[in-house]
């Protein structure tokens, strides 16, 4: 009977050790996956930090974004206020210097230098005023006529001496309906965009000779 007794307990102790070295196996394994889960959790930590941080400097990329296109229309608005108050102004000196030159070509030449010089003044001062908001009167005196840029209001017969001849080498080539009167002067934008043609008087199809008479 001891014999058995003794032989149920060594089993017994065996069980017991077999089933501590199982449960110090599963500790071990539990204890693997709680570091594993705790490494994860911490990527997950930082991952969702890191989104957080993203969306964060989003939206305040997005308020500067939308400050900056409020900030970017006002001065949209404004540009095109000014745009529209120097273009009033331009026009109401073109108007003014129209005046001037209609002026100028009633005044009888005798006795009125006082008046003329005056009116050269204010008509340089008007023309400076344009030039500084990028407005430029066209030079076409003496050039051929473009109707790109100025219209015909009349013609001036040409002038050609009989006894002129046609190889002398002192004359000068002949323009093409050359511009001889400017009646109303044609400006341009800085840019290149026409703002107003000019009214010329030019010559008739025949080519101007005064050039030749001043040789």
């Amino acid at each position: 009977m001891k014999w058995k007794f003794w032989t149920r307990s060594e089993e017994v102790i065996k069980s017991i050790t077999k089933l501590n070295a199982q449960m110090n196996k599963t500790n071990e394994q539990m204890e693997k996956t709680n570091e594993q889960l705790l490494k994860l959790t911490r990527l997950q930590y930082k991952s969702s930090q890191e989104i957080v941080n993203k969306v964060v400097n989003l939206n305040s990329k997005i308020e500067e974004s939308l400050s900056w296109k409020e900030t970017y229309e006002q001065k949209v608005v404004r540009i095109e206020k000014r745009q529209d108050e120097l273009q009033k102004l331009s026009s109401n000196l073109i108007v003014w210097l129209d005046d001037i030159d209609h002026i100028r070509a009633e005044m009888k030449s005798e006795g009125q230098e006082t008046w003329h010089k005056l009116l050269n003044k204010w008509t340089k001062q008007l023309s400076d005023m344009l030039t500084s908001m990028g407005v430029y009167e066209l030079k076409l005196l003496g050039c051929s006529f473009d109707a790109s840029y100025s219209e015909s209001i009349g013609t001036r017969p040409s002038s050609r001496p009989a006894n002129m001849v046609d190889d002398d080498e002192n004359i000068e080539e002949p323009v093409p309906y050359e511009i001889v009167e400017i009646v109303k002067r044609g400006y341009i934008y800085s840019n290149g965009k026409l703002l107003r043609k000019a009214q010329v008087v030019t010559l008739e199809e025949e080519c101007s000779y005064e050039k030749c008479q001043q040789n």
